[in-house]
């Protein structure tokens, strides 16, 4: 979709369903009763600029959390907007209480400010165009119920983010404060769910279906955040070189892509291999997976080389000896790769693989283990 403020903007598919729910609940229903006796093309209109402008609101509140993360030294990956709204992902973690406490209220906030702009210009509307002014209304009545919600005390939410952040900045314990904020936020959740039910027998199927789903999607991520950061700690404490392969397979990137098919992926039981010249012996060029060949015609492997289908290595996504397996786990989930280069002044020394971390889990399951 876009940058801003150097964040990369990305739409979810599902956006696309709430995005046409959305403008046709607006344009065929609340604005037509609300002020009846104006053409379709009216109505459509003040659908697509309320629609619009919505999701305009929904990227601000992200924007605003990334904007205050950063101040703090948190890099935030992307902005995704989704079917449930939007979120700003990252690959770090909160370095203290008081980051955490600035960067979640800071998205409620962005969102009570349009919630008055809107407001405030409705009246500056409401002279010269009724229409333009209920839209105006509306941006600032959806951006106040946006920030109440969000401001709830339940773990994903940015309330449930404040209560981690005064809690863990009390007790001086992440992992107490974690493990509360995600019990508040299934009782929010599981309360969400219930709700849900009650409207689908009382006839609104619809509300009640998405307040249930809504409640479901709370309910997941609040598991998963306590979940996260307990495996997170336990990794936190070992490092790379201890489950590390080095003795590691390296392909030539003069390969063509039948050779590196047939001699590397079909002999030996992994999806990706470093790429190295051999004038060069353990400076890595880059990345070459099972999945990049698979996406070039099967006529063209014996004409293209490896060189031409590899990921390069981007010098953020190697990792280094010294490195603790919370920081590799992070990069796994950002490049996509499910083996990671190790490097010591450029040079290969070996290669960590989801495999090699799974199979340290296995084999310490009391480490990872919840309270």
């Amino acid at each position: 979709m876009g940058k801003v403020i150097g964040i990369p903007i990305e739409l979810n598919l599902s956006w696309f369903v709430i995005f046409g729910l959305l403008f046709w609940s607006l344009s065929g229903f609340l604005f037509p009763t609300l002020i009846p006796r104006l053409s379709s093309l009216s109505y459509a209109t003040m659908g697509g600029i309320a629609t619009l402008l919505f999701f305009a609101s929904l990227v601000f509140h992200e924007l605003s959390h990334s904007f205050v993360g950063q101040h703090y030294g948190i890099k935030v990956d992307r902005i995704v907007l989704f079917l449930f709204g939007g979120v700003s992902e990252t690959s770090q973690e909160m370095p203290n209480a008081k980051a955490e406490f600035w960067v979640a209220v800071a998205g409620p906030l962005s969102s009570i400010f349009l919630c008055f702009f809107f407001f405030l210009f409705s009246l500056v509307l409401l002279p010269f165009s009724g229409p333009a002014a209920l839209v105006s209304q509306w941006l600032g009545l959806i951006n106040l119920v946006l920030a109440l919600f969000n401001l709830l005390p339940g773990f994903p939410l940015d309330g449930g983010r404040v209560l981690r952040s005064l809690i863990w900045r009390f007790s001086g314990n992440q992992r107490f404060a974690t493990r509360i904020a995600s019990r508040t936020g299934q009782v929010l959740a599981g309360g969400l769910m219930i709700w849900g039910v009650i409207r689908l027998f009382t006839g609104n199927f619809l509300g009640g279906m998405w307040i249930f789903f809504l409640g479901w999607l709370l309910l997941s991520a609040a598991a998963n955040e306590y979940s996260e950061l307990v495996l997170r700690q336990a990794l936190g404490r070992v490092k790379v070189s201890e489950l590390m392969s080095r003795e590691v397979k390296v392909v030539s990137p003069d390969l063509s892509l039948e050779e590196a098919v047939h001699e590397y992926f079909l002999r030996y039981p992994f999806g990706g291999y470093p790429v190295a010249d051999p004038r060069f012996e353990g400076n890595i060029l880059g990345i070459v997976t099972l999945s990049q060949i698979r996406e070039v015609p099967r006529e063209e492997w014996g004409l293209r080389r490896v060189s031409q289908v590899m990921l390069p290595l981007v010098k953020e996504d190697a990792l280094s000896e010294e490195d603790d397996v919370a920081t590799a786990l992070l990069k796994f989930r950002t490049t996509g790769l499910g083996r990671l280069p190790v490097l010591v002044d450029h040079q290969l020394i070996g290669i960590l693989s989801q495999s090699d971390v799974i199979r340290w889990l296995n084999a310490h399951p009391e480490l990872s283990r919840e309270d």
